[in-house]
């Protein structure tokens, strides 16, 4: 991110925006509609700042800072009733609940000239947001809101604390005209946290007894509790309560010499993340009597395995990456110049305990791009690149699968709720000695594993047919290759009959883009791409599972995932057309409109795997089940300023999603939910593993096929829709 620079005159900003839920379109819903989870359902939202930029000391030492200020206290509800096993409505989707947010973003900027030649800059970025009420369940910051299922404050009260911030020192050292020395050091601070607060902070108390029993015929225990009290209950770390640093140290040297610009550097980075794993009060308690007896059940995480003390379960795992890279831009001739550099990354994956458990060291990435101006008066050019570029493995792999945790339940008479009250008795019948799982934990992978790293390779053409109008086209190549790292219960060669396949993610496409402008009146870019994305691999978000774990999704998980998978991937877009342009009339009102159309997704059929995974059998080629409409959108803007003495004030208005399209964006995939009466059962070791495709026969006869039968009645209906019309209303000061 950059800042402005500033010079000796000072300058500032001031700015309101202003959108109350009167402001948005009502959302469309259909019984072809099967929205889950959190909805907004009414809110104000007031977002202020204000800039300010100048000298402190007379051309040795400017300064540059901002702040915006957004205030949105918020009710949410369910898009659907929330109803339990009984057939009872617990949650209406006409019952609110608050979920007030305050975002708070600023930055700021030192810049000191300390003399001729070197300079010294300071910066701070930061973006710290707070939602009080049912923060975990607002589906504004969350990124999976926690549906609310009891109308018990205690149940879902919490507070969510996201953001971060960054600071950063750089000197700036020049040589004479021959070189440019820079070094920068950086912090990088974020967190997503949930926090249960108010009465959802304590502990949360179920009662499960059942009807009759003894210790020779227990009674059947109820499918979910008779009634629950107390706090919100567990908190995952790795998903929604975790916090993150980052520092680097990073330097180049730039040389100036002939018609070459060489450069040569490097930096050396730590990043760890902290997850904290817990539950509100440190525990459960859960009453039962399956056999007449009457007792309590204690589960919380352990301090360690002779101290059943109930903790949060805490880790920290780092991930360590050194680089260096050199490059050069030379030219050759006038007008064409040659651009080629190498770098270098090492990746050392850390556990827990601060063990290197992955360590990938060869990650050569070579690049090299030429560009050609024929008549070597800038109207045109020809150029071609050619780069690799490894993905650095973020530190949720190091925390999900290079952890501990001691999971422990202790059984007693006392239904106390604190930490005194969970030894264990050894008299509760058929709970005599405590329960306990889990401890240091490692997932298997190839000793061979190797990163994931992207090939680029781009061919291109621009001409300037006059001075404003100008239009280029380019072919572009995305490999995405490397090892699929994937989580398992067994190790990989035996769990899928040899070595894992390798990740791959195939995109071409082809772009054509004009430009125009006329004068300073009106500035106009249209675009349009048409290409193909293939592979077994969407990338570091799995779409069709909404599974966000970067390096680790569940792509690889086991065999039967393998079996068409490698097709048309979920983003896919075979016709892609873009329309950006502004116009200022001669009566000084500004107008910008921004339209889009592009293919929809392409969809698929899913079948039924286990009861963990759900659907994850891919029962076509992956992508083949058909694609959704074409899916287009505009947004508006309007500005107007007028000027009083030495200020400007601008009315703004914006009009998001302009013709309220709310086009269905993707729907349900997946063709079975539970076991059809076709589900394997060889080999009988491990059932689960495999999906026994139809026979000739079976496919032949649909009268009679009920392999691969659908037992999802939602398969094909909307999950998500493009956002309903919104209204911005804003007015802007400048001096």
């Amino acid at each position: 991110m950059i800042t402005k620079s500033v010079g000796n005159e000072s300058y500032g900003d001031g700015f309101v925006y202003y959108d109350p839920f009167g402001m948005r379109t009502e959302q469309v819903t259909t019984e072809n509609d099967i929205f889950q989870g959190m909805r907004l359902n009414g809110y104000t939202r007031t977002d202020f700042g204000a800039d300010l930029g100048g000298r402190i000391i007379r051309d040795k030492l400017w300064f540059f800072a901002a702040y915006d200020r957004t205030d949105k206290p918020t009710k949410i509800s369910r898009f659907n009733d929330s109803v339990d096993e009984n057939g009872n409505v617990t949650v209406t989707r006409d019952d609110k609940f608050p979920a007030d947010s305050k975002d708070n973003l600023y930055s700021g900027k030192l810049t000191w000239n300390v003399a001729t030649g070197t300079t010294v800059v300071g910066t701070v970025f930061a973006d710290p947001s707070t939602v009080n009420g049912a923060g975990a369940s607002d589906p504004t910051h969350s990124y999976y809101p926690v549906p609310i299922v009891n109308r018990d404050p205690s149940t879902w009260q919490s507070d969510l604390k996201i953001g971060g911030t960054d600071y950063g020192l750089r000197l700036n050292q020049l040589f004479g005209s021959k070189g440019l020395l820079t070094v920068q050091g950086s912090r990088h601070y974020d967190r997503y946290q949930t926090i249960p607060s108010g009465t959802g902070a304590g502990v949360r108390s179920e009662d499960w007894t059942c009807a009759g029993g003894d210790p020779d015929n227990p009674c059947d225990q109820p499918v979910q509790p008779n009634s629950a009290s107390g706090g919100f209950g567990q908190v995952s770390g790795y998903i929604r309560n975790n916090y993150s640093t980052r520092y680097q140290v990073r330097g180049d040297f730039s040389l100036y010499f002939g018609s070459h610009e060489m450069k040569l550097g490097g930096d050396w980075q730590d990043g760890k993340t902290t997850a904290i794993t817990n539950i509100s009060g440190k525990q459960y308690v859960q009453r039962y009597n399956e056999y007449g007896q009457v007792y309590y059940a204690h589960t919380f995480w352990a301090a360690g395995p002779n101290d059943f003390t109930p903790v949060d379960n805490v880790v920290s795992p780092h991930t360590i990456n050194p680089s260096a890279f050199v490059q050069d831009s030379w030219k050759i001739v006038p007008g064409l110049t040659l651009n080629a550099g190498l770098r270098w990354d090492r990746e050392n994956l850390e556990d827990f305990s601060g063990k290197t458990v992955i360590n990938l060291t060869n990650e050569w990435q070579p690049r090299v791009g030429l560009v050609w101006d024929p008549r070597n008066d800038g109207s045109m050019k020809i150029y071609a690149f050619g780069g690799r570029f490894y993905y650095a493995l973020p530190t949720d792999l190091n925390v999900r699968s290079y952890g501990q945790q001691l999971f422990v339940t202790t059984y007693n008479f006392n239904p106390g709720t604190t930490g005194s009250d969970v030894a264990q008795n050894p008299n509760v019948i058929g709970h005599s000695a405590p329960h306990t799982q889990g401890g240091i934990f490692a997932e298997p992978h190839d000793a061979s594993l190797k990163g994931i790293y992207q090939d680029e390779f781009e061919i291109g053409f621009e001409k300037l047919i006059d001075p404003t109008f100008s239009i280029g086209i380019a072919a572009v190549f995305h490999g995405l290759d490397g090892d699929a790292y994937e989580c398992g219960i067994f190790p990989i060669n035996s769990l899928l009959g040899g070595p894992a396949p390798e990740a791959k993610r195939l995109y071409r496409g082809i772009e054509v883009v004009a430009r125009k402008s006329v004068a300073d009146k009106l500035w106009l870019q249209a675009s349009y791409v048409y290409s193909s994305l293939r592979g077994n691999y969407d990338g570091e978000v799995k779409q069709d599972y909404v599974q966000t774990d970067p390096g680790i999704t569940a792509d690889f998980d086991y065999a039967s995932f393998l079996k068409n998978k490698y097709g048309t991937l979920y983003l896919d877009r075979p016709h892609n057309f873009r329309l950006d342009t502004t116009y200022i009339t001669p009566f000084k009102l500004s107008i910008g409109l921004q339209a889009y159309a592009h293919s929809g997704p392409p969809l698929s059929k899913v079948g039924y795997f286990n009861q963990f995974y759900i659907a994850q059998t891919q029962l076509v080629p992956i992508g083949s089940a058909g694609r959704l409409p074409t899916q287009w959108e505009a947004n508006l803007a309007l500005g107007y300023p007028f000027n009083i003495g030495p200020v400007t004030v601008t009315g703004l208005l914006y009009v998001f999603d302009l013709f309220n399209r709310q086009i269905v964006t993707n729907v349900d995939n997946n063709w079975q939910i539970s076991q059809g009466v076709n589900y394997p059962k060889t080999p009988e070791q491990y059932p689960q593993l495999f999906y026994r495709p139809c026979t000739a026969a079976e496919a032949s006869d649909p009268a009679a096929n009920q392999c691969n039968e659908q037992n999802n009645a939602n398969y094909g209906k909307a999950t998500s829709r493009q956002d309903p019309r919104l209204v911005r209303a804003a007015i802007k000061i400048s001096f």
